[in-house]
């Protein structure tokens, strides 16, 4: 089992969840799936390390680790 931090900003307030899941390897893709309630219409969303680095969708993410959502216009 495993479970990460995820903070994002709605509206005008930084919020925060934690996700679990239930396998050992967990990609940036299987995270961005898991949130349907974040999606918009037309929008991108990218995922970011506590350093503030970009993640690629087929990285691993790490056990407790937070991470930052931020969300864009598709371009």
């Amino acid at each position: 089992m495993m479970f990460i931090h995820l903070r994002y900003r709605d509206v005008k307030e930084v919020r925060e969840e934690v996700i679990i899941f239930h396998k050992e390897k967990v990609k940036v893709s299987d995270v961005l799936q898991r949130i349907p309630h974040l999606h918009m219409k037309n929008r991108i969303m990218r995922l970011y390390n506590e350093h503030g680095r970009l993640l690629k969708n087929k990285e691993k993410v790490e056990k407790a680790r937070v991470y930052t959502l931020r969300r864009g216009a598709k371009y």
